[in-house]
């Protein structure tokens, strides 16, 4: 199993792939706990709405930069490119009022 994200853009829903469970639960949880993250946690299943939108971005932001303050620099990166993937489609919907994004 695999945790990605459905986000509509352009009028197609498109999947940016995000972490495999194993990584998941090995890295991504981790950083979600030592930062008190509250929206990673949920990751294996919930439903964004708009305004989830801003604490999930910044979420994603501190957990990209705690991969690379506790993990190796080829890791950090491989961990990263996931998160930077898939922040421009995030943050493309910042003006948008209704939309439903999935992540599990």
């Amino acid at each position: 199993m695999s945790i990605g994200a459905r986000i509509p853009l352009e009028g197609a829903e498109q999947e940016f792939p995000l972490a495999s469970s194993e990584i998941f639960k090995r890295f991504w949880l981790p950083g979600a706990v030592a930062l008190n993250l509250q929206w990673v946690k949920q990751f294996d299943a919930c439903q964004l709405r708009p305004d989830n939108l801003i604490p999930i971005t910044s979420e994603l932001r501190q957990l990209r930069e705690w991969f690379y303050q506790t993990q190796p620099p080829d890791t950090a990166r491989a961990l990263a490119e996931r998160i930077d993937r898939v922040l421009p489609a995030l943050e493309s919907l910042k003006d948008a009022k209704n939309f439903c994004i999935w992540i599990g």
